[in-house]
């Protein structure tokens, strides 16, 4: 799989989920328009390989790719099966010089959980609000 391939397929998973503006206004959030840079953000992180929960911002990703996705719900069974693809790519996005970071409402402890029990090895952002 080429970096065209891999970041096309992260934009369709991010395009789906940004396609549903009922969710998003739910959410309390606004949808971006298209072709604008992400917005800064600092959310609290659950990484594998830190000693300890921290924060995680966009600035941290400064001259790399990243996969940003968004996703309701650990353990749910759509969103099991969408962190394992990415944790299934992760060597092919690492070779292109890109991270996969998951953000989604749960707390860390259970970013924990969810990272244990699917073997992710990828940051998992956690946003309540």
């Amino acid at each position: 799989m080429n970096r065209r391939q891999l970041l096309k397929g992260s934009l369709v998973v991010a395009a789906a989920w940004l396609a549903q503006p009922s969710r998003a206004a739910a959410l309390g959030g606004q949808l971006p328009e298209p072709g604008r840079q992400a917005p800064d953000f600092n959310l609290s992180a659950f990484a594998i390989d830190a000693a300890s929960p921290g924060e995680l911002g966009l600035a941290d990703f400064q001259g790399r790719w990243l996969a940003l996705y968004f996703y309701p719900k650990d353990f749910t069974g759509g969103c099991t099966l969408e962190a394992r693809g990415f944790q299934k790519d992760l060597a092919q996005f690492h070779a292109l010089n890109a991270e996969v970071v998951g953000v989604s409402a749960d707390a860390l402890s259970d970013h924990a959980s969810f990272c244990d029990s699917e073997g992710l090895a990828y940051p998992l952002l956690s946003d309540p609000t």
